[in-house]
């Protein structure tokens, strides 16, 4: 089989985990390439283009933030890169 989905229990104790907010991020990517977008301080995104693996996850630290994907089934896969612990704080801030 294609090994898909099996998670490889990665010991960090990490107890927030709650799994529908786990999204693939970084170095979990396994994409040769991507195409990649980028939030822009107008609330757009600005598309940097298909890029590799290795490129995508050099953008998002030199901006300091998170490669996440966006659109997994696209060809290629849409990343975008944003900063996640905001957006996770103002998911939660929201509910």
């Amino acid at each position: 089989g294609r090994g898909r989905g099996g998670r490889r229990g990665r010991g960090r104790g990490m107890p927030f985990v709650r799994e529908q907010n786990t999204v693939p991020m970084n170095d979990e990517l396994k994409f040769p390439e991507m195409r990649v977008v980028v939030s822009n301080p107008d609330g757009k995104d600005d598309m940097l283009g298909v890029m590799t693996r290795e490129e995508a996850l050099k953008a998002a630290e030199q901006r300091g933030q998170d490669l996440i994907v966006v659109s997994p089934d696209a060809n290629p896969p849409v990343c975008k890169i944003i900063n996640y612990d905001k957006l996770r704080y103002e998911n939660e801030k929201k509910e």
